[in-house]
């Protein structure tokens, strides 16, 4: 079939980046024909765009680490011609997936609400969600905003997180599959071909601020071990080494071969088990429901780091590979022709 993926595609961001490509090609091992959906509504793509500049670090590195994300989706995503209306989206295509992220976040900060990422006015038989989440929107918003009436189209709904889950069951839609997110289908080998020597660093991966005794807590443990802090895609100034503007080929290399991770963000913990790397998570408020799903399948409950003293560890957890499997029977099933 020719299948369109529609999601926050283009994003700055690491994890928003590697989830469409690895979605897009595992469909393509499934044996599809896939484009990435190349819309945004002008307003959004605009309003994100000052929200990134907006964030953190100085401009010049922003619109650097802009330039290295465009050039991927370019080469790598297989992107339809852009288009700001949803009406025009889908014409080509025999199935639409939709997912993943948090392409169901109603209050998402940086983007809004933008009803087609709930199938509004696209015009295909066979909609298909794969883990897209709520983020930190809940049951109330998502009524507000009458996404029920949207998804009654879909001919097949997935999630990430429970909590998703647990919004659609409360919108009526009782039948909810919860899948890994796209990187876990994946090994290690699909990201990074080559052989990288592992480091006697921490890699640090986080989006928001560590808080002072949270710094002096991971400046202990590196200092006992002897371990240099280098901190990835965002700076952070108790680090030894910041890489804030790197490209994402360079960002899996360092991640592939750090010695130990610490993050808060979802990704990090996706990439810390594809990696098989000894680590620990910050979990933070905002993506405490993001990560419900992956810490109860696979028991990951030792990797959380409070501010009491922490050991990091390595635990795929006996689950990974039908948790992996999962996901790709899934897709499977929801594509099949």
């Amino acid at each position: 079939m020719r299948v369109g993926i529609l999601t926050f595609h283009d994003g700055i961001n690491y994890g928003a980046y590697l989830q469409v490509y690895a979605l897009k090609s595992m469909i393509e091992q499934i044996g599809h024909e896939v484009s990435v959906i190349n819309y945004k509504q002008g307003k959004f793509w605009l309003k994100e765009y000052l929200y990134f500049l907006k964030k953190g670090g100085t401009p010049i590195r922003n619109l650097r680490k802009i330039d290295s994300f465009r050039k991927l989706h370019s080469k790598y995503l297989n992107l339809t011609k852009l288009s700001f209306f949803a009406s025009s989206i889908s014409k080509n295509f025999d199935a639409v997936v939709f997912g993943a992220d948090e392409i169901w976040n109603t209050r998402n900060p940086g983007f809004g609400f933008d009803p087609t990422y709930f199938g509004a006015g696209v015009d295909c038989i066979k909609k298909v969600s794969y883990g897209p989440s709520f983020g930190a929107s809940d049951s109330v918003a998502a009524k507000e905003e009458n996404i029920e009436h949207y998804l009654k189209s879909f001919l097949s709904l997935s999630v990430r997180d429970y909590h998703s889950r647990d919004i659609l069951e409360e919108l009526g839609f009782s039948n909810t599959s919860v899948v890994p997110d796209p990187t876990l289908l994946h090994p290690a080998s699909f990201f990074v071909q080559k052989k990288v020597p592992i480091e006697n660093n921490i890699l640090l991966y986080s989006a928001e601020p560590i808080g002072k005794e949270m710094q002096e807590k991971i400046r202990k443990y590196a200092s006992e071990r002897n371990r240099k802090i280098i901190s990835l895609g965002y700076e952070h100034k108790f680090a030894d080494i910041n890489y804030a503007d790197i490209g994402v080929d360079k960002w899996l290399e360092l991640f592939m071969g750090a010695g130990e991770v610490i993050t808060s963000m979802f990704h990090g913990v996706m990439f810390s088990l594809i990696f098989e790397k000894r680590f620990g998570f910050i979990y933070t408020e905002y993506r405490k429901n993001k990560l419900s799903a992956v810490v109860d399948v696979l028991g990951l409950d030792k990797h959380m780091i409070d501010e009491e003293p922490f050991t990091l560890e390595y635990r795929q957890g006996d689950n990974y590979q039908r948790y992996k499997q999962s996901g790709v029977d899934y897709l499977r099933e929801a594509l099949a022709t």
